[in-house]
């Protein structure tokens, strides 16, 4: 029961969400960042991602935080797997991949001045935002 529990949640990380279900995923019938960010029918208790819903493009998703080689096609592939979930009374603003390669960020000096820094600290790009946390009332 969550009668009058409120609580700022922050929920981040490499979220390997790919193609396909995995045993969990498919005991629970959704995907591993839907269970994360909790049941439709509760929405003042559901997460929301920091990032608008990425596109899907010729390449896969924009933005993206990672990409990998797809083993049938040997083509590189985009995607966001790298997430920042809040709660909803959570404000949010600045949200970004610090991916150095995407059209949006190519005019970003904090980004590009660390470029080669961020190519070749890890394979995955950091999702970043500024949030205001909202007092709870208890």
């Amino acid at each position: 029961m969550t009668d009058n529990i409120k609580r700022n949640v922050v929920v981040m990380g490499d979220i390997n969400d790919g193609a396909g279900m995995d045993y969990y995923e498919r005991r629970f019938s959704r995907s591993a960042v839907e269970l994360l960010m909790g049941d439709p029918w509760e929405q003042d208790l559901q997460m929301k991602n920091v990032l608008p819903k990425p596109k899907l493009g010729s390449k896969g998703w924009i933005p993206y935080s990672s990409d990998f080689r797809d083993t049938l096609t040997e083509f590189r592939v985009n995607v966001l797997i790298d997430h920042m979930l809040v709660s909803r009374n959570v404000k949010v603003s600045n949200a970004k991949v610090w991916n150095p390669h995407l059209k949006s960020n190519s005019s970003d000096a904090g980004i590009q001045s660390v470029k080669s820094e961020l190519d070749s600290a890890s394979d995955h790009y950091p999702v970043m935002a500024t949030l205001e946390m909202a007092p709870i009332d208890t």
